[in-house]
């Protein structure tokens, strides 16, 4: 029954995709008491949105206390419970869907990022879960507190690509299937298949190696955030990219060259000829006295002016079989 106070939700304005969607997760909350939990991120940028502070008002909202300095309060994440048995609720998870799929637009994401990060179904009490997602939040590594926003869609699935069958199962907790939208308008759910573990300190174990990976990741999304607002690529797995472009901007790290917008224009060479472009006889001969990262530019932008040609060559012999 529509309550006085309940916004109105204008059904005939959502998607077809929107409404698609959350079929599937209705369908997936019937194993849960008909409940998602809806993670939501005003870290970028607020949501002022009617919907949301309607479920503020019935205390279905739920902060996600990460107590770290670079993560003021009111930029915390939120979680949202909803009863999909409520045909409101059914509706204003459409809504959100249909919010979070015009958010996926690269000019959008640029500016305030995507605030519906994720869809989860558990049967573990949201306010336990919301302390699981603080602790996983903030990893040690040596005497320093890390900030890590595992929960930025942009990251979630990288991250997961990365991590031990262990430390999947740390990061899952109580958590069974993870949702979140792909740059396709795709629904993928990631689901955790090992038995549910309290998540305790919350402290994944990263190695140095994968410190190093998840800097990776930073560039990967810096770089296909560059392509997508030129119109250069369409559909692209973001593992996969990570994967073409960790080799040879781990190496760089390795040198201590970690100027961002250089590592940027270093994983778009890796997409574009190979993650061992770097590798080849060729292209060592011509940065083995590098040092700093000006070194690099200056040789940037001279193979800029001869429109990559050196390095198609040394891509060209390889294919041949040519060292």
């Amino acid at each position: 029954m529509l309550q006085t106070n309940q916004p109105l939700i204008d059904l005939t304005k959502l998607s077809t995709d929107a409404n698609n969607i959350s079929q599937q997760l209705i369908d997936y909350a019937a194993n849960y008491q008909q409940r998602c939990l809806v993670l939501l991120d005003p870290f970028l940028s607020p949501i002022d949105d009617p919907i949301i502070d309607y479920f503020a008002s019935l205390n279905q909202l739920h902060q996600v206390r990460i107590m770290h300095p670079s993560i003021l309060a009111d930029k915390r994440p939120l979680l949202l419970e909803l009863n999909l048995a409520d045909l409101f609720e059914q509706q204003a998870l459409s809504y959100i869907i249909d919010n979070a799929l015009s958010q996926l637009s690269a000019n959008h994401l640029s500016h305030r990022g995507q605030q519906y990060c994720g869809w989860l179904f558990t049967n573990a009490a949201v306010n336990q879960v919301a302390d699981d997602l603080a602790k996983l939040a903030l990893q040690k590594r040596h005497n320093k507190t890390l900030f890590l926003r595992f929960y930025d869609p942009a990251i979630f699935a990288q991250l997961i690509s990365l991590l031990t069958a262990s430390q999947q199962k740390k990061l899952y907790g109580k958590i069974e299937h993870w949702a979140i939208l792909n740059h396709n308008r795709e629904l993928v759910i990631h689901s955790n298949s090992s038995p549910l573990k309290p998540v305790l300190s919350g402290q994944l174990g990263l190695s140095e190696e994968q410190l190093t990976q998840l800097y990776c990741i930073g560039i990967n999304n810096q770089m296909l955030q560059q392509q997508r607002l030129n119109n250069l690529i369409s559909n692209i797995d973001t593992v996969t990219s990570l994967k073409q472009i960790m080799p040879s901007v781990a190496r760089m790290l390795a040198k201590k060259i970690n100027d961002e917008t250089l590592l940027v224009e270093w994983a778009k060479l890796a997409i574009r000829f190979g993650m061992d472009f770097d590798l080849q006889p060729s292209m060592i001969e011509q940065t083995q006295n590098f040092t700093i990262h000006y070194d690099y530019y200056r040789w940037l932008e001279s193979i800029s002016t001869k429109n990559g040609q050196e390095i198609m060559q040394i891509k060209n012999k390889e294919y041949r079989g040519i060292k």
